[in-house]
């Protein structure tokens, strides 16, 4: 009686195996693993990523027309147009610093309207390095 239960046994084939050994497992296995690998190599790497942002809401400091006791110079000169304040933020969203020779162009900031930019604070000694404010005439 025992040989009759270890011919069953030998006969009778493991599920998982069956279940494994279908060609259509095989295939999405092998998709499985092409997608795993390409997304921890995306995630993986090393770059710098220079990202900004332009703050929604802008500060009016002076408006054309409205009456106001503030007056405002720039270089000793009154301004008679609008004045506005609005907040840039730049930061490396990257797993890599930014280094000097990886910036290829000065980076430059220009308003839709062409309007002059009076003022550009960086704070603190972690500014961009070689980064300078030009004037608009």
């Amino acid at each position: 009686m025992s040989d009759d239960n270890t011919e069953k046994d030998t006969k009778k084939p493991n599920a998982i195996l069956k279940f494994a050994s279908h060609p259509a497992v095989g295939v999405a296995v092998g998709v499985l693993g092409i997608v795993i690998g390409f997304y921890l190599y995306w995630s993986s790497r090393e770059i710098p990523e220079l990202t900004y942002y332009v703050h929604p809401v802008k500060a009016a400091v002076v408006r054309t027309g409205q009456i106001s006791r503030l007056s405002v110079q720039f270089d000793g000169k009154d301004l008679n147009s609008n004045v506005t304040a609005a907040q840039v933020a730049f930061w490396n969203a990257g797993r890599r610093a930014i280094r000097r020779s990886a910036i290829l162009e000065p980076l430059v900031m220009r308003t839709a309207d062409k309007a002059r930019i009076l003022e550009v604070r960086l704070p603190g000694p972690r500014n961009l390095g070689g980064t300078t404010r030009h004037r608009t005439p």
